[in-house]
């Protein structure tokens, strides 16, 4: 390895650890999470547990739907040229 390699790798990894470092906290769907869980076992919300989990489950969906959009889109154009 090179030190112009190792210089870059370095750097990398002070980055990495730059951007690791100033993560903290929950995200918002995990704080919604747990506001949802609470009202839920608390019973001041009605909602089945489909509902109440779904901060966990529509990002993943969401995901899928756009890229299935996006893999139909792909094999249109294709299928046109």
């Amino acid at each position: 390895m090179t030190r112009k390699n190792r210089k870059h790798i370095k750097e990398i990894t002070k980055s990495l650890e730059e951007l690791q470092s100033t993560r903290k906290g929950t995200s918002h769907l995990t704080t919604l999470l747990m506001i949802f869980i609470v009202l839920k076992l608390t019973n001041n919300i009605d909602w089945s547990w489909l509902w109440v989990l779904s901060p966990l489950w529509m990002p993943v969906s969401v995901v899928i739907v756009v890229a299935s959009l996006v893999g139909v889109v792909l094999a249109v154009l294709g299928k046109l040229k």
